[in-house]
This record gives C-alpha cells, sequence and structure tokens, in this order.
C-alpha cells in the first residue's frame, strides 16, 4: 500500500506561559500526524492543552520549540501576515461560541474570508450560495446571523468554514453550548461532510461520546499526547479542497481596501445614529469655519473691487510727501513723461475751500481737473455734463455738495452761480513764502456727480491757474503695462517723489484680510479639534464593542492591515460626511444672507454685494481638512485595533 503523506505535522511543539512568575508549561513536546481524510478528535480534561495546541496549529500561537508544518510548509516559517493569509486560504474553523461581523448578513458573513481570498464577486456569489442551499440556510441569506437560534448558529459557522474549500476544517468545542439533541445533529453532519467529501477534520472537545464519529482518536494529558487509537485506517486518498500558494496575498490592494470600505460603511449604517451625532459634529466645525471664511472673502472682494479696477493697477500716485525740497511743475510732468514706459501723466490740484450759494455755505474740497483727467477719472454723471473748455470758469457738484447748498434739486442745480473760496497752498504758488493765500471766484454748476460723501467740486485746471497756481498737487501715471509698474515708482522716487498705487493697497488690504482669515481659523480650529474628540471617542468605543469581531476576522485570516484599515475606513467616511455636510451647511447660510443683502439692496436703491464668497480652494480645502483629520484622528484605534491577538479578541466580554 502506499505511504499515506501527513497534510498536518506536528514535530516536538513545546509551549510554556507564565503566571506570576512561575513558568507553566502547557505542551511538552507534542507530536502528531494528520493525513488526508481522517477525522480526527482530541479529547482530554480541562486545561491539558488541547486548545493551546489547536492555537498553535493555527498559527495563532507560537511555539517555544518544534514545528507545525502543513503539506510539508512550516507555517512559522513565514511573517504573521502571511501566516494570516495562510490560514485564510487552508483552513476552515468551527468555534465553540458562534460570533459574527454584526454588521453583515448571514450571506455576508459566511463570504467575508472569500472576500479576503481574491474570488471574483460572481464566484463569492455561488459558493456562497451553494454552501447555504446545502445545509438548508437559503432562506435565512438575508437575516442578521444573531437572530437564528444557537444550533442554526453552529451550522452556519459550518458554512463559514466551509465555502472555501479548505484543504483542513477545525472545531474548537462545537458543540459545546448546544443541548444533546443539536450536538448530536450537528456531529453526524460533520462526519458526513468528512466521508463524502473526504475532507479532513480535526476536533478539539471534552465529550469521549464523540469517539464513535473519528477515524483517529487522541487522547491528550497534562500538555503531552498520551495515546493515539486509529479506528479506521483510512486509504491513501488525494486531499479534499483546493491547496493554495503559502505566500497568496488573495486580493489586490485596491480590492481590499474597496472590500474593507465597504465593510466600514456597513458599520456606518448599522451604528447609524451615533455615526450621524459624530459626523454632525464634524459638519458644524467645518461649517462653522468655512462660513467665517468664506465672510472674510467676501469683505476683502468688496473691499479690492472698491478699491480699483484693473485699469487702475496701471496708476502710479506722485505726491511730494513731506519734502520741502522738490515740487510738481511742469518741468516734473514733462520728465515723468519721457520715462520709460508712461503712457500718460496727469496733473491733478486739490485743496480745501468752501461753496457758496445764496445764504448757504459749505465746506468741501476743490479738484482741478483738465478735461483728460476728468475723462480718465469717469464720475458718474447724475444730471448736467462735463465742463465746456479747459479754462472756462464751470464746476461740477458732488451730490452731497448740491444737497448742502440748499433747496435746489440736482436738475434745478444745473446754471446755478455759485461762488467758491480756495485755501491755495503756498507750494502750488509761484510767489515763494509760508503764507496760504484765499481767493473766491465764481462758478456756474454745469453738472452733478453721485459720487462721496462728502462735499466736493471738480473744477478747470486752466480756470485755477488764473489765480496764480503753477504747481500741482499730485500727478497720476499711468504705465503702459502693469509689469513696468514697479521699475517707473522706482525711478520716480530717486527723483525725490512719494509714489503710490493702487497695488499697494490692495496688498495691505490682502495682507489685512489674510491676518483675519487666519485668526478665524483659529477659532475654527479649535472647534474642528472639540469635534475630533468626539470621533475619537465613537471610534474608542466602536473598537471596544468590536472586540470580539475583531477576533474572529483574525481567525478568519483578516491581517493586522487589514483590521487597521476598517477602523481608518470609518474615520474616513465620517470625515467625508460630516465635511460635505458642513460645506452644504456653510453654503446654504452663505446662500440665505447673500440673497437678504441683495433683497435689501434692491429695495433701497444701492448696488447689491457678495458679503459670503466660497472660492473653490476654499470648499477644497475645508473638505480636505475634514478627512484628513479623521484620518490622523483614526490612526490611533486603527493601531490598537490592529494590535489585539485573535485569542484575547474572543475572550473578551
Amino acid at each position: 500500500m502506499e505511504k499515506q503523506k501527513p497534510i498536518l505535522e506536528i514535530k516536538g511543539v513545546k509551549k510554556s506561559f507564565f503566571v506570576g512568575k512561575k513558568k507553566v508549561d502547557v505542551l511538552k513536546g507534542v507530536n502528531l500526524k494528520v493525513n488526508p481524510g481522517e477525522f480526527m478528535i482530541i479529547i482530554g480534561p480541562s486545561g491539558c492543552g488541547k486548545t493551546t495546541l489547536l492555537n498553535t496549529i493555527l498559527g495563532l500561537e507560537r511555539p517555544d520549540e518544534g514545528q507545525v508544518l502543513v503539506s510539508g510548509k512550516d507555517i512559522y516559517g513565514i511573517d504573521e501576515s502571511k501566516r494570516a493569509s495562510f490560514r485564510r486560504n487552508h483552513f476552515g474553523i468551527v468555534h465553540q461560541h458562534s460570533d459574527w461581523i454584526g454588521s453583515l448578513n448571514v450571506a455576508e458573513n459566511v463570504a467575508f474570508s472569500l472576500n479576503l481570498a481574491g474570488f471574483s464577486r460572481k464566484e463569492i456569489k455561488d459558493k456562497v450560495r451553494d454552501i447555504l442551499y446545502l445545509f438548508k440556510f437559503d432562506k435565512f441569506a438575508k437575516y442578521n446571523p444573531r437572530d437564528l437560534s444557537g444550533g442554526e448558529q453552529q451550522k452556519l459557522s459550518v458554512c463559514r468554514a466551509l465555502v472555501s474549500d479548505p484543504p483542513i476544517v477545525f472545531a474548537d468545542e462545537p458543540t459545546g453550548n448546544l443541548d444533546s439533541v443539536t450536538a448530536e445533529d450537528l456531529m453526524y453532519d460533520l462526519k458526513t461532510l468528512n466521508v463524502e467529501s473526504k475532507k479532513t477534520f480535526v476536533m478539539v472537545t471534552h465529550n469521549p461520546d464523540y469517539e464513535r464519529y473519528a477515524t483517529k482518536f487522541v487522547y491528550m494529558e497534562d500538555g503531552a499526547i498520551k495515546n493515539v487509537k486509529e479506528k479506521e485506517k483510512i486509504s491513501p486518498i488525494r486531499q479534499a479542497g483546493k491547496e493554495r500558494a503559502m505566500n497568496s496575498k488573495g486580493l489586490s490592494l485596491g480590492a481590499r481596501l474597496w472590500f474593507l470600505s465597504r465593510l466600514s460603511l456597513k458599520n456606518f449604517r448599522k451604528y447609524k445614529a451615533r455615526s450621524l451625532l459624530t459626523s454632525g459634529g464634524v459638519a458644524l466645525s467645518i461649517g462653522f469655519i468655512t462660513f467665517l471664511i468664506s465672510l472674510s472673502y467676501g469683505f476683502q472682494k468688496f473691499s479690492t473691487e472698491g478699491i480699483a479696477s484693473m485699469e487702475a493697477f496701471q496708476m502710479l500716485d506722485v505726491d511730494t510727501g513731506k519734502s520741502n525740497i522738490v515740487s510738481i511743475d511742469e518741468d516734473t510732468v514733462k520728465e515723468v513723461s519721457d520715462i520709460f514706459g508712461v503712457e500718460k501723466v496727469y496733473p491733478l490740484i486739490s485743496m480745501a475751500g468752501a461753496f457758496q450759494y445764496q445764504k448757504k455755505e459749505v465746506e468741501g474740497i476743490v479738484y482741478g481737473r483738465d478735461l483728460e483727467t476728468l475723462k480718465m477719472e469717469k464720475p458718474r454723471m447724475i444730471a448736467g455734463k462735463s465742463f465746456s473748455s479747459e479754462e472756462a470758469d464751470e464746476v461740477i457738484l458732488n451730490a452731497e455738495a448740491a444737497k448742502k447748498l440748499g433747496e435746489i434739486t440736482y436738475r434745478d442745480a444745473i446754471g446755478k452761480d455759485i461762488e467758491i473760496t480756495s485755501v491755495i497752498r503756498p507750494e502750488l504758488l509761484k510767489t515763494e513764502g509760508k503764507d496760504f493765500k484765499s481767493e473766491t471766484k465764481k462758478y456756474k454748476v454745469v453738472g452733478v456727480a453721485d459720487e462721496g460723501s462728502a462735499p466736493y467740486a471738480y473744477v478747470p485746471l486752466g480756470s485755477l491757474k488764473k489765480m496764480g497756481i503753477v504747481n500741482y498737487s499730485e500727478l497720476k501715471v499711468k504705465t503702459t503695462t502693469q509689469d513696468n509698474l514697479e521699475r517707473i515708482k522706482s525711478i520716480i522716487e530717486h527723483m525725490g517723489f512719494k509714489v503710490s498705487s493702487v497695488k499697494d493697497t490692495v496688498d495691505q488690504a490682502n495682507q489685512f484680510f489674510g491676518i483675519f482669515r487666519a485668526i478665524l481659523v483659529v477659532f475654527g480650529v479649535i472647534a474642528v479639534l472639540v469635534s475630533c474628540i468626539g470621533m475619537f471617542n465613537t471610534l474608542t468605543i466602536s473598537l471596544i464593542e468590536k472586540t470580539r469581531e475583531i477576533g474572529i476576522m483574525k481567525y478568519l485570516g483578516a491581517t493586522k492591515r487589514d483590521v487597521g484599515q476598517i477602523f481608518l475606513s470609518e474615520a474616513f467616511i465620517i470625515g467625508v460626511v460630516g465635511g460635505v455636510a458642513g460645506l452644504v451647511i456653510s453654503l446654504a447660510l452663505g446662500g440665505f444672507f447673500n440673497a437678504s443683502i441683495y433683497a435689501l439692496a434692491r429695495s433701497t436703491g444701492n448696488v447689491p454685494v457678495r458679503i459670503f464668497v466660497f472660492p473653490k480652494e476654499l470648499i477644497v480645502v475645508s473638505l480636505l481638512l475634514s478627512v484628513i483629520l479623521s484620518i490622523i484622528i483614526g490612526i490611533y484605534p486603527s493601531r490598537r485595533a490592529s494590535k489585539i491577538s485573535a485569542l484575547n479578541a474572543l475572550r473578551y466580554e
């Protein structure tokens, strides 16, 4: 007869534990062989080492000495992750306690190891359907396993153990929690499978009555094999079940992440109330920070748009500053005009003044402008027109000045004669000295401009020069392009003048709002951290609740990485749900306030503005912040879960 090669061989296995400082030898040089197709039952009193031996065979309890060979391969010659994959691919396990993954139904629990092993969706569906039909569980496929009776759950454990068609099935006290009738029924099913499928079974039990089911009966006592009784001689057979390579990795990384993420989503749905409350905390914090920052963006946009148009970014403002050495005259205008890159120079005069009409007098500012400058500045006219010539004694009042001058409407103001007293600063005059000069002159109102909250008036530059003014208060310099701005600014500054630009003002505004946003971000981050504490508590509670589930996952071949990924995926889902909900909240609130402000502005005749602005980068950063913080918070529970041993997890109550 052909010599039978063992499918499982234990060689000189020793294992000891320390109880306090005392060393306890649990396995004392165990040697055992299991041949293909055998139904081996290991029996012995409590504490004899049966369960420790079984856990050592399963790769869960590393021996101090000896080897565990499966089809001639040492399972402790590979790392823990590969050993988990090996257990998943080669062993089916039936436990004394039927533990289940609570978020999965009957069919999904049975399919768990198949998903990790890398079977296609069709293969998984077919295998699960066939095994459930074989054990008459097909009608319970969508049930929660915990809704079944104890006997039904134990039979379902057999389905889970057999679904991947493993070469060896291990059963650890499978009848320990069953009544005698249900226990005998289960033993009959296991023996029938052994006989019909020629599959190898190794079972640990306290009950000596089950000896009649065994082909090989092993008696253990005090950590050693005392007796091996081979009741039936099994003819050499081809081992049943599909053996896979020891280094089989199962699913690809992408498929594995997808499967574990779907499992995390099911966990999220199972504990819906708690998950949504946690996500709600994240949503409120993300919504709060996004809402505040959108407000700062809105203020910034409103301010900078009010400061300048795009054309204004080509303009420079030139004045003498506090210098008594330089003055702005026609030679200055020509010198600046000759600088390469200067498109146009606009001379300006401004001085204090007073406007009189009948018995009314209003203090304001007198602006001297030529026609080209006025065309460039584009005052918004609500009545009348511009000057008829450069030297005409005409004036354009702003609406505030016209209003304060008396009983005249804007249209009625056109054609009226008013007197303007100009206070001329000495640096504007030809004669040297420190005395101010006042001169009153009559002007005809030709236009009204709807600008400014303080009274002012535009008068022709040529008209002011008739008063002896020869110098200018300032210049506006237009460059050909924005690229020339800084170069030309530097040249004019070297001439001794003070130069500023709209760009400087906008940069200052942007700097201010950048600081303002940073302050808001600090408050927002505090709110986010508070929500993160809530998320940490949720994941920690989830870890405690799922401790036994972690154990069963590892028994079924889940690696440390798989278990850790489940918790990271849960944190990721909470972050995404919370982040998206927070953005929806902030966008909705911002939209509501923008609509309200728009309606109010329209009803009062003002220009509508958007106070809340949500740039794309703000939305993206807010969502990333939510997700990244959630993942960071999930790292600790994830690492803690991955480090729990399968044995300790299944002992947890």
